[in-house]
């Protein structure tokens, strides 16, 4: 049976800190979860139902 992969979605107000963050996150899960960030919620929003969701 096939499970449906996460994501991990990160919305904030600095690009700076949502990269470090990416960046940390990547060292702890790799690639078994894809890493999403934005600067605005619809921007999360876009990329979080981008992503297949219905």
């Amino acid at each position: 049976m096939m499970m449906e992969q996460g994501i991990l979605l990160c919305v904030g107000d600095e690009m700076m800190v949502l990269s470090a963050l990416r960046n940390q996150l990547r060292c702890v899960y790799g690639d078994r979860h894809p890493i999403e960030i934005a600067e605005h919620a619809e921007e999360g929003l876009d990329a979080f139902w981008g992503r297949g969701r219905s």
